[in-house]
């Protein structure tokens, strides 16, 4: 059974047992069938209902993501610059977005894969063209270079520096949940890491996002996904799986994790 059916189960029994402390499902996809995912290549995706997967930049398409087995998997073709946008509706307060994340090729890694929950308005408002770059989004983690898992800790302004609280390798492909609590209206978030066989970490603790939300949106309006890899590292990437946004309130260590 695919965890987000896990999710669904859980949440409708905290609903029967009163549990406030189960927040509700913004967005929830496991890439599956049930949901209108065929194996194949993601924008466009899922056929059923309006909100769909979009290429967020069509000059460098997306053509490394990819539906494969109920999953989302992003091997690297050797050319950077590809992003993938999912809207979401307006998120201002504190709430919590969950993944599953795993490595696969071989062991040097990937280039530079991440997942980001940011503002579209403001991609045009930073350079006049609506196409995402690095320094205009929220909350930022990635996979990058030599194995290591990475958030950055932004200046609200496009800068900052990536970094973590402690080491979490992902090249030994061992499973990992990803637990990210974002405050939209303190532009913060904290990151945690639950890999295969272990106990949850702290990732990252009140890392400020990266670019400011706009005045227009004044909060969080969509899901990227990155896809920075270049030459040496084609080949190589990683699979997405169990993509869950809770809100408003943060959402307590997941016990079916």
């Amino acid at each position: 059974m695919k965890h987000t059916a896990m999710i669904f189960v859980a949440l409708l029994l905290s609903a029967i047992a009163g549990d406030s402390a189960i927040a509700q499902v913004i967005f929830s996809t496991g890439f599956s069938a049930a949901e209108g995912y065929v194996d194949g290549p993601l924008i466009g995706q899922p056929a059923s209902g309006t909100q769909k997967w979009i290429d967020a930049n069509p000059n460098v398409p997306a053509d490394s993501f990819n539906v494969e087995n109920e999953m989302l998997a992003i091997i690297g073709k050797g050319s950077g610059g590809k992003w993938a946008l999912m809207p979401i509706p307006v998120q201002k307060g504190v709430f919590t977005m969950t993944w599953d994340w795993r490595f696969v090729g071989p062991e040097n890694g990937v280039a530079d894969i991440g997942v980001c929950v940011s503002d579209s308005v403001i991609f045009e408002v930073v350079d006049g063209n609506p196409v995402p770059n690095y320094n205009e989004q929220g909350m930022m983690v990635r996979f990058y270079t030599g194995g290591v898992v990475e958030a950055r800790d932004g200046d609200w302004a496009g800068g900052g520096t990536y970094g973590a609280l402690r080491e979490v390798r992902y090249q030994d492909g061992k499973l990992l949940k990803i637990r990210v609590v974002i405050d939209a209206s303190a532009w913060t978030f904290d990151v945690y890491i639950t890999k295969e066989g272990e106990s949850e970490i702290l990732l990252a603790d009140d890392y400020g996002f990266r670019q400011a939300p706009s005045e227009e949106t004044g909060g969080l309006n969509c899901i990227v996904i990155w896809d920075n890899g270049t030459a040496d590292m084609t080949g190589n990437g990683c699979t997405i799986d169990n993509l869950t946004l809770f809100g408003p309130a943060p959402v307590p260590h997941w016990s079916l994790y």
